[in-house]
Formats: C-alpha cells, sequence, structure tokens
C-alpha cells in the first residue's frame, strides 16, 4: 500500500503546464491525476501550471505501481506476478532515468514512463526515491505481518517517504529551497526530516484507517503485534463482532496509542510549508497535512474503532480544508537570526516544558534569554525520553518495546554527537541539536541518563542504597550538571567541585521524588526503596505502599528523607557557583523541591496517599518570586 495523499477535493479539474512539450501518455497521467477513484486531485490548483504535468507523470507512476501491488491476489501465484512486473519496472526506472541524463536515445516507449523520463530530465530527479517506492511495493508481495513499531516505520521509509522527497525535489526546482544552517540544523536536511514525518504519519492514517479492508482484500496487517498485542487471527475473530465489547475495549486500547503517536509525527512538519519559498506550493503541502490530521480526526470521532468502520472525509469537510489551506499564511522568514523550524521547535519545547515540569519550570523560567530556551529542550528531550521507559498511553511498555525505544534514541543520539546529523524532526531532538551547538553540555551525561531508564526498563529493584545511588545520578544529577553547563559558572569556579555538587543536588531532588511517589510507584510495579532499607524496618514494599505498620513506614520514610537531606546540604554553596544570572533558577528548584521533602518528614504518611505530595502553586509562585528577588 503506498501513501494516499491527503484527501482533498479541488474545485474544478487544474489546466496542464503551460508550455509543456508533446509527450506521449502525459495526457492519460493528466486524466489520472484528475480523476482516479482516490479523491485527492493531485493536480491542486495551488501547484503553479509548470509544475502542474510533473505531479502529473509522477503520480501515474506511484499510482501504477501501487496498483500492482495492491491488485495482486494474495496468492503464492499472484505475488510473483507482482513482483515479476515490479521487477520489469525497476528497469524501466533506469531507461526513463537514462534517458533523462541524455545516457539513452530516447525515452522508454511506455505511457508511465516517457513522462516519467522527461519530468526527471526537466527537475533534474534522481532514480533512488523511485527504486525505493517499488522496492516497498516488493515488501507488500513478502511480507504481511509486522511485529514492532520500528519494522512499521522502515516501511513507511519506502512506501511513502520518497515521495515527499520526489515533491521537494521538484519544488526546488522551480523555487530553491533554503539552504541555511549546517550539520544538524542544515535547512535542507531538516525539510527532508519533516517530509519525512509528514509522509510516513499520512501512511499510517491510511493504515489505521485500512485495517480491516488490509486484512480482507491483501491479508496485510500493519499493526505492529508487539506493541498492540494484536495479530490477524485476531483481527478476523473480532471483525464480524462488532457487538463483542471486551474485543472493542482491547482494539480501542490498542489503536488510541497508534492515532496519537502518528499526530506526533503530523506535529515534526508544522514548520515544513513556512520554510517553502513559494506561497502557493507552501499551501500545497499544508494541504497533504491538513487532510492528513483530519483523517486522524475522523478515527478518533469513531472512537478509533477502525476495524468495523472506515472512517472518510466528507465533501464539505475537504471543502472547509481547502478553504483554510488557501487562507493560511505563507512562508515565514527566519526571526532572530534562527531558522524557522528550530524557532518552532523551541516554542514546542518550552509549552511541554510548561506543561510537564510542575516543579522545574518555576525555576526554569527565572533563566534569563537563550539559556532559558536550552533549558526547555533539554527537559523536552529528557521527557520524551522518559516516556520510552515509563508507561503512558503510546503503546504497551513491554520491556522490549520500552528497550527498542531506549536503542532508538541511543542511536540518533550517537547520530547527533558523532555525526553532527539530526535523523528525527521532532521538536526535541531539534531543541536538543540546537543547545548543544550553543552550549557545553557533555553528551555523556545524556549517555548516562539512557542508561537509568534501561534500568528502569529492567526495573528488579535495589538491593543497597549504592545501587539505587548510581540510578539517581544516572536520572536526575545528569539534569542538574547539563542544567550547570547551560547556565555557567563564575569565573575561577572549581569545575569538579560544580560537578560534585551538582551531582549530589540531583540526588536530593530524585530521593525526594522517589519518596513522594512509593505508592504511585508500587502500583506501577516499580519499587526502588532498597530491599535492605524494607528489612531494617521489618517491611515489605506493599506493606509500604499500603502503610500497613504504621510506625515501621514512617521510620523507614523519615530515614531516606534524612539521606536527602544530606545529600541537599552536600551540595550547599552550588548557587554561589553559578553565573549570577541564573543562580535564582536552580535557587527555586531547590527550595521548591526541599519544601516537598519538608512534607514528607513533617507526615511521613503522605508518601502512601493521592494526590501525592506538592506544594501549592501559590507557593510555588512565592518561592520564584523570592529566588528573584535574591538574585546578586
Amino acid at each position: 500500500m503506498s501513501i494516499d495523499p491527503s484527501p482533498i477535493l479541488t474545485e474544478r479539474p487544474p489546466a496542464p503546464g503551460a508550455g509543456s512539450p508533446a509527450v506521449p501518455g502525459l495526457d492519460a497521467a493528466r486524466r489520472l491525476a484528475s480523476t482516479h477513484y482516490e479523491n485527492f486531485h493531485v493536480l491542486s490548483r495551488f501547484v503553479p501550471a509548470g509544475l502542474r504535468d510533473d505531479f502529473a507523470a509522477v503520480y501515474a507512476f506511484c499510482r501504477g505501481a501501487d496498483d500492482i501491488a495492491d491488485d495482486a491476489p494474495p496468492t503464492d501465484e499472484g505475488r510473483a506476478q507482482a513482483l515479476a512486473e515490479l521487477a520489469r519496472w525497476h528497469a524501466l526506472v533506469e531507461e526513463a532515468h537514462a534517458s533523462a541524463r541524455d545516457e539513452r536515445d530516447a525515452p522508454p516507449d511506455d505511457p508511465i514512463f516517457g513522462p516519467l523520463a522527461e519530468t526527471m530530465r526537466r527537475r533534474a530527479l534522481d532514480a533512488a526515491p523511485f527504486h525505493d517506492l517499488l522496492d516497498a511495493f516488493e515488501q507488500d508481495q513478502r511480507v504481511t505481518r509486522y511485529e514492532t513499531w520500528e519494522q512499521v516505520l522502515d516501511y513507511c521509509a519506502r512506501s511513502a517517504n520518497p515521495v515527499g522527497r520526489i515533491v521537494l525535489a521538484m519544488i526546488d526546482s522551480v523555487a530553491p529551497l533554503p539552504s541555511g544552517g549546517r550539520g544538524a540544523l542544515s535547512e535542507r536536511d531538516a525539510m527532508l526530516r519533516m517530509s519525512d514525518a509528514v509522509c510516513t504519519a499520512l501512511q499510517l492514517a491510511n493504515f489505521w484507517q485500512d485495517v480491516r479492508r488490509d486484512l480482507d482484500e491483501r491479508d496485510r496487517v500493519y499493526l505492529p503485534s508487539v506493541e498492540t498485542g494484536l495479530d490477524a487471527q485476531t483481527l478476523r475473530r473480532w471483525k464480524d463482532t462488532p457487538d463483542d465489547a471486551s474485543a472493542r475495549v482491547a482494539y480501542i486500547r490498542a489503536m488510541r496509542p497508534l492515532v496519537r503517536r502518528t499526530r506526533e509525527m503530523f506535529a515534526q512538519g508544522e514548520a515544513l510549508p513556512r520554510m517553502i519559498p513559494d506561497a502557493d506550493l507552501s499551501r500545497v503541502v499544508r494541504l497533504f497535512i491538513a487532510g492528513g490530521e483530519r483523517t486522524l480526526d475522523k478515527i478518533e470521532r469513531i472512537g478509533c474503532a477502525t476495524l468495523w468502520s472506515r472512517p472518510s472525509l466528507t465533501k464539505a469537510e475537504k471543502a472547509g480544508i481547502l478553504l483554510r489551506t488557501r487562507l493560511a499564511p505563507g512562508t515565514t522568514s527566519n526571526g532572530n537570526g534562527e531558522p524557522v523550524f528550530v524557532r518552532v521547535a523551541l516554542e514546542k519545547c518550552a509549552s511541554v516544558t510548561r506543561r510537564e515540569a510542575r516543579n522545574f519550570y518555576y525555576g526554569l523560567r527565572l533563566t534569563p534569554g537563550r539559556r532559558r530556551s536550552a533549558l526547555y529542550a533539554v527537559y523536552a528531550w529528557m521527557r520524551d525520553a522518559d516516556d520510552d521507559a515509563d508507561e503512558d498511553d503510546r503503546a504497551v511498555p513491554t520491556r522490549e518495546v520500552a528497550m527498542a525505544r531506549i536503542e532508538r534514541r541511543r542511536s540518533r543520539l550517537r547520530a547527533l554527537v558523532e555525526r553532527d546529523c539530526l535523523e528525527s524532526a521532532h521538536a526535541s531532538w531539534v531543541g536538543l541539536a540546537w543547545a548543544m551547538r550553543e552550549f557545553p553540555v557533555d553528551a555523556g551525561d545524556l549517555f548516562g541518563l539512557l542508561e537509568g531508564l534501561e534500568e528502569d526498563a529492567n526495573h528488579a529493584g535495589y538491593e543497597s542504597r549504592d545501587g539505587l545511588e548510581r540510578y539517581c545520578e544516572r536520572v536526575a544529577s545528569t539534569v542538574g550538571r547539563v542544567c550547570v553547563a547551560i547556565w555557567g559558572t563564575v569565573p575561577g569556579a572549581d569545575a569538579k567541585g560544580v560537578r560534585e555538587k551538582a551531582t549530589s543536588r540531583g540526588v536530593a531532588f530524585q530521593l525526594s521524588n522517589i519518596l513522594r511517589d512509593i505508592r504511585r510507584d508500587f502500583l506501577a510495579g516499580r519499587v526502588y526503596v532498597p530491599r535492605e532499607d524494607l528489612a531494617r524496618h521489618g517491611l515489605s514494599a506493599q506493606a509500604l505502599a499500603e502503610w500497613s505498620k504504621p510506625d515501621g513506614c514512617a521510620a523507614l520514610v523519615r530515614d531516606l528523607a534524612a539521606w536527602a537531606r544530606r545529600e541537599f546540604e552536600a551540595s550547599e554553596g552550588l548557587e554561589a557557583m553559578i553565573d549570577p544570572a541564573c543562580a535564582p533558577s536552580m535557587r527555586a528548584m531547590t527550595e521548591i523541591y526541599s519544601g516537598v521533602l519538608g512534607m514528607l518528614e513533617r507526615e511521613p504518611m503522605l508518601a502512601a496517599c493521592e494526590p501525592r505530595a506538592s506544594l501549592p502553586a501559590w507557593r510555588k509562585v512565592a518561592i520564584m518570586l523570592h529566588a528573584r528577588g535574591g538574585r546578586a
């Protein structure tokens, strides 16, 4: 199954490209692009007349190859015939490309590849994306089941992403794309990453929309079985029982995280239209994104129960999308010296921090200017990393799934650090790349955080405080050390001493969190309190979480709180080592966490209560204002 571009209806059939040569097969390509059963007319009126024939030629190729793959009967004979025809198309792509480079006297005598050869010549298109698409269609004949999210994304990288790259190449031929930045923050590379994210999201939206059709007509299941717990046999059993409540609940629980993750991929492409210099072509890209997002809206409107009902857009909805796209602003120039995609990413990171960092945010907002943006970016990246290991509503966090996510993140981080290469357009990755370029962030701390998250994914508890302390240093002290690197230190500050104090402060913060979340963590299957501490107080983890032995439980909480308090004391003087302009940030965060710890010291039972111990918002604001007033 190939990408189904966003389902938008144009107002009338488009005119052919102005001044196009008489290429055999081009009229058929135009008709196909305007009348095929799909409800997206590729030749949107937003496409400049000079590009419409090229869009038609590319569409005819994509549509024809997709039909070969999808129309083949799901039998050994049908798949063998499809593979043979796709192999023939690989050869025709090479012939068309050779013709485009004047290495062949004439283009292929074929109604699809004749026009495609002319488009390749006129737009200097490479053959690789076309071969990638054919590879994906061949995979459809050989692979009909997927176990992991990563396997599905790998398929989309060939079945969908090449379309976006071809489109960008054609746009670049008439309206040169931005070429600023370098390495991980190269504008062109970022546009390719954003295009990949959007195209993958479009493909995924198509998958979630067509679960039943793919199963019935093609014997294919694109739902990742490890993450959803669903397989073909289960889906076949459920699809004819729409009134089976247990089946519907299980299916919807599996689908909702996939839809959410797909929406996040669309969000990665938010800046893409704003970076395309031609206003009409910018709106074409907006159509793709808006149509895909609207499809997800429709899927969610039916409760994600797509096994029993296929959502589709009405003509009125398509017209509404078209109108909104027409009224949308065009391109956006760079501001403050930062590329558009960086500014958009930093804005998103700030939004994540405001929403998620209930304690950190009050301190981070005291940091001035660009350093604050860098801290927001690092926080957003760490928040996403934490979600890789922690249970959330995006996917079933089995050990295998969590480890796969963390390893994928480690690979991307390694690419960023070692090759200055950004492999994801996600806002947190763009923000992190910018922060690491602007400030001396130690990548070793980030890799250390991932090691701590692996401990969470393989959680087996801790025998002693030594093990717990190492964990706290990985997942929390790293945050403190990164913050200090961004804040900067006063002249003459002892680097080793700063790092040691930041490490102690991080341990104190994390121990406070652990004490606050004893019951919540236990219910999630995690116990951070060392077994030797439980045994010393005659407790089990369950007894502590349920507070069934009040005296022993209170004594244990106070014992661990005393440890946290000693770590706070060991870190005293850290604020004096930090750049005075940023010291209020650390001062505010410390006072907030110390305040939470004080609540637990006074009333240990809060460790086993919901809602968990937290300072009221007014108190945090007061702390923030006091910290600001205490700035040197």
